[in-house]
C-alpha cells in the first residue's frame, strides 16, 4: 500500500500526523513543525511499539484477523500524556461506516475508524482505522494543497470529512447505478427479484449509516464553539466563522446524500411494485387463454356428454309378459 510514495522519518516534534492501520502495521505521515517544506511521506510502524491504548479487542469472532487478541495504540511521548495538561488536551474518537456497492451481489463493508489528539497549537495527531485504499492518498493530496491551521483541534477533522463525503457519494451515485441497471434490464432479463431484494437491503443500510454521520457530525459542530471559547489563545473571528460554516456545508452534503437514497429506495420499491404488476398481467394473459380453450372445447364436450347419457331402459322379458296377458 505505501509502495510508490516517498517516505521521511518524522521529527521529533511534528506538526500533524496521520496514522492508517490496515492489516498489522500503521502508515504514519508527518511534517516537520515549521510546516515550510510541505514533505509529506509514510512510515510504517509495528502495533507493538506504542504508549498509548487506543482500541482492543477480544471478540473470537472479530472478522479483523489483526485486530483479535491485539491492542492497537497510538504513538505518544514516553509519559504516556499529551503534551499539554488533560483539562488543555482535545480528543476525539468516532465512526464512519461505508457501504461499497458493486452490484447486488458484490459489497465491501468500510468501518472506519478515527481517533484524534490534538495537544499543543501545532501538535495534532490522528489514528485512521480500516480506511479504503483511496482514502490515503485523496486525503494526502488534501492535506498537501491546503492551509492548515495547526491551533484549530478541529483542522483535521475537516479533512477526513472532506474524504469521508466524498465515500459517501460514490457508494449512494453507485447504488443509484445499480438500481438503473434493474431498470433498462426489466424487459430484456424479466423482473430479478433477488437482486432487487438486495439493492433493497444495501439501501437501507446506506441510509442508516448516513443517518448516524449525520448525527456525529452534528455532535462535532456542537462542540466547536464551547471548544474555541476554552482555548488558552484567540483564533480569527473570519477563521472560526468560516470553519463552522464548513461544518455546516458537509453537514448539508451528507444530509442531501440522504435524501437522494431516499429516492432511489423510492426508486427501487416501484421497479419491485412494477415487476409484481408484470408477473399479475401475464398470470391474467394465462387465465384468458384457459377460458378461451375450455370455452371452444366446452360445447363440443357438453353434446358428447349429452348423447352418451341412458334417457330410457328397455326390457324385452317384460314386453313379453305383457302380450301373454294380453
Amino acid at each position: 500500500m505505501a509502495a510508490g510514495l516517498p517516505t521521511t522519518t518524522p521529527n521529533t516534534s511534528p506538526a500533524r500526523e496521520i496514522h492508517f492501520c490496515s492489516d498489522s502495521r500503521f502508515f504514519v505521515k508527518s511534517t516537520d513543525s515549521a510546516m515550510t517544506e510541505g514533505k509529506w511521506g509514510l512510515d510504517t510502524v509495528d502495533l507493538s511499539k506504542n504508549c498509548l491504548t487506543i482500541a482492543a479487542c477480544k471478540d473470537p469472532e472479530c472478522p479483523l484477523e489483526w485486530h483479535r487478541d491485539k491492542e492497537v495504540k497510538l504513538p505518544l511521548p514516553e509519559s504516556g500524556k499529551g503534551l499539554l495538561p488533560e483539562s488543555e488536551s482535545r480528543r476525539t474518537w468516532f465512526r464512519c461506516l461505508i457501504k461499497d456497492v458493486d452490484n447486488a451481489a458484490n459489497y465491501r463493508w468500510y468501518e472506519m475508524t478515527f481517533f484524534t489528539q490534538w495537544d499543543i497549537p501545532g501538535h495534532c495527531r490522528v489514528l485512521c482505522i480500516d480506511m479504503p485504499d483511496r482514502f490515503l492518498y485523496d486525503l494526502q493530496a488534501i492535506l498537501a494543497g491546503s492551509s492548515f491551521e495547526p491551533r484549530d483541534p478541529f483542522s483535521m477533522h475537516i479533512a477526513i470529512f472532506d474524504q469521508v463525503v466524498k465515500l459517501y457519494d460514490r457508494s449512494v451515485w453507485r447504488l443509484r447505478d445499480s438500481i438503473r441497471r434493474i431498470e433498462r434490464n426489466r424487459h430484456i432479463a424479466g423482473p430479478d427479484f433477488e437482486g432487487m431484494n438486495d439493492m433493497s437491503r444495501h439501501s437501507s443500510h446506506i441510509a442508516e449509516v448516513l443517518e448516524v454521520t449525520i448525527r456525529t457530525l452534528g455532535s462535532i459542530q456542537e462542540q466547536q464553539s464551547p471548544i474555541y471559547e476554552g482555548l488558552p489563545f484567540v483564533l480569527d473571528k473570519t477563521y472560526k466563522a468560516q470553519t463552522r460554516e464548513y461544518v455546516k456545508f458537509q453537514l448539508q452534503i451528507i444530509t442531501n446524500l440522504l435524501q437522494r437514497l431516499k429516492s432511489n429506495h423510492e426508486r427501487l420499491k416501484s421497479e419491485i411494485s412494477a415487476a409484481y404488476n408484470m408477473i399479475v398481467m401475464q398470470d391474467s394473459s394465462a387465465m384468458k387463454s384457459i377460458a378461451f380453450l375450455t370455452m371452444l372445447f366446452l360445447p363440443a364436450t357438453f353434446v358428447a356428454a349429452v348423447f352418451s347419457t341412458t334417457f330410457f331402459e328397455f326390457d324385452e322379458r317384460a314386453a313379453l309378459k305383457s302380450n301373454e296377458r294380453a
